[in-house]
């Protein structure tokens, strides 16, 4: 499948192939600027043609509706908050996205807008075969799971289906995973789980007219969505929980010998899950080992996060007693970049300081749209302005001709070199950790010790109950090939 946008119907007219293009270009670039790297996983199961829907989790704000917007392969209309509508700068976006209002009580705005109107308004625009894009959690948050759905895409598809169907709508569960969201330079995953087909009794249920009914219908296609979605998503209890079970399948590929800092995050998510129900399964049957498992893991952690040190220095220490960087070739790189990264950060260093700092102030789910939205405006600005500056001067102490000639070459130069900067930076960013650890292990023994001791029982007990559940799944599937056989 072409990772180009297909032409899409709009709500507002006629498909408007070259503006989804556009939209989509300029998402990609705005993102690939802030974050290292955006992986996306199964595209290829959506579906090509037809009615579809596509719901994810939410919880980095407007950020989410850019990942969607430049990656998924057809380009979506989003069910949007009216809310959003009051930033000013966002509106000539919206519109030429296509967004559709929702006009909620919570929001005080029931009297611009009744929700049915919304949501007949999205069924007609899947019957005419265009991809709608709903976040089904209702708001964008910072906790460590999915909230509870709202009925509002089980509504939407079964209105479609009942009253103009049928129309074959399908529903693609979709799941942002962010490495950390507001930090620049991180990771993004995106992954897509198999289209979820309406069962025909829940559309004849609703079909029938009578609001339980029709209510029942909802409930019952909600939580079937919400069990598929689930399925990606982290599931925690809270942030501890979260940041302790990704160091804990962290310790577990060092132990297995992967030493890759820099591995998909796919994998990396996998393996987190695994120990997730690794987790929950043992917190049940060996309450006393879990919680002692805890107890050191987070004191690992917490040696870990004071130092600044990353698991992979503390095994390759423990191994050979010291940490060696490969800097040969990482050097030469850095030195061949180094003059045209040096002059990006020139002419980007302002405007990158003052969206870190209007940034910072802002809520946690929040800091990245402010980031990157804010910086596709700030940026732009600082360029013209520099170019002016520069062809100012070049005029007025050359000629005319050198100071055009100078703030073009100015205007240009600003952004090719900026993503040379970047680059930079993440070449940087790899080997830091390395160095640090090189340092701090080396020059203090009684550190490097003490998290080799720690880590040493924090593994121990990790093997111990990973065994345990291993034998215990062994023995579940046993028992079901016995089952099976009789």
């Amino acid at each position: 499948m072409s990772d180009k946008p297909q032409p899409e119907p709009r709500v507002d007219g006629p498909p408007q192939p070259w503006k989804d293009a556009c939209l989509s270009w300029l998402a990609r670039l705005a993102l690939r600027s802030f974050y290292a790297r955006i992986e996306v996983i199964g595209a290829d199961r959506l579906p090509s043609s037809g009615p579809l829907i596509v719901m994810a989790n939410h919880s980095n704000s407007l950020v989410d509706a850019m990942v969607i917007t430049g990656f998924l392969p057809r380009m979506p209309r989003f069910l949007a908050a009216s809310t959003v509508w009051d930033y000013k700068p966002l509106i000539g976006l919206l519109n030429a996205a296509g967004a559709i209002p929702v006009h909620r009580v919570q929001d005080g705005r029931q009297r611009q807008g009744a929700l049915r109107d919304t949501f007949s308004v999205a069924a007609e625009f899947l019957v005419g075969g265009g991809v709608l894009a709903v976040f089904p959690e209702g708001i964008s948050h910072n906790e460590p799971r999915v909230l509870p759905l709202k009925p509002g895409v089980a509504r939407i598809a079964l209105q479609a289906e009942a009253v103009r169907g049928p129309l074959g709508i399908r529903i693609v569960p979709l799941c942002l995973i962010f490495e950390k969201k507001q930090m620049f330079r991180s990771r993004v995953l995106v992954e897509f789980v198999q289209p979820v087909e309406i069962a025909p009794e829940i559309i004849k249920a609703y079909r029938s007219g009578s609001k339980a009914c029709q209510s029942a219908a909802a409930k019952a296609l909600t939580d079937d969505l919400a069990q598929e979605l689930e399925v990606l998503t982290p599931i925690d209890d809270n942030w501890e929980d979260n940041r302790l079970i990704g160091r804990a399948a962290e310790i577990l590929s060092h132990t297995e010998g992967i030493t890759n800092p820099d591995r998909p995050m796919a994998e990396l998510a996998q393996e987190q899950k695994t120990v997730r129900h690794g987790y929950a399964w043992t917190r049940q049957i060996h309450p006393g080992r879990t919680a002692a498992l805890r107890a050191n893991l987070s004191v690992y952690d917490s040696m870990l996060r004071t130092a600044g040190l990353r698991d992979l220095e503390v095994a390759r220490h423990a191994k050979v007693g010291m940490n060696t960087v490969p800097l040969g070739r990482t050097a030469l790189t850095i030195a061949i970049n180094l003059p045209v990264a040096g002059l990006g950060l020139v002419l980007n260093w302002l405007p990158f300081q003052l969206m870190l700092q209007v940034s910072k102030g802002k809520d946690r789910d929040k800091r990245s749209t402010w980031s990157i939205f804010g910086g596709m405006l700030v940026f732009p600005v600082f360029w013209i302005i520099t170019a002016l500056l520069v062809g100012v001067w070049a005029a007025t102490a050359l000629s005319p001709l050198a100071g055009w000639l100078s703030g073009l070459a100015t205007l240009v130069a600003a952004p090719i070199t900026g993503q040379r900067s970047l680059k930079l930076f993440d070449t940087l960013s790899r080997i830091a950790p390395g160095v640090r650890a090189m340092t701090r292990l080396r020059s203090t023994n009684v550190l490097g010790q003490r998290l080799i001791e720690q880590r040493r029982v924090v593994v121990g007990d990790l093997i111990a109950l990973s065994e345990a559940y291993d034998a215990e799944q062994d023995r579940l599937a046993a028992a079901a090939r016995l089952s099976g056989h009789g």
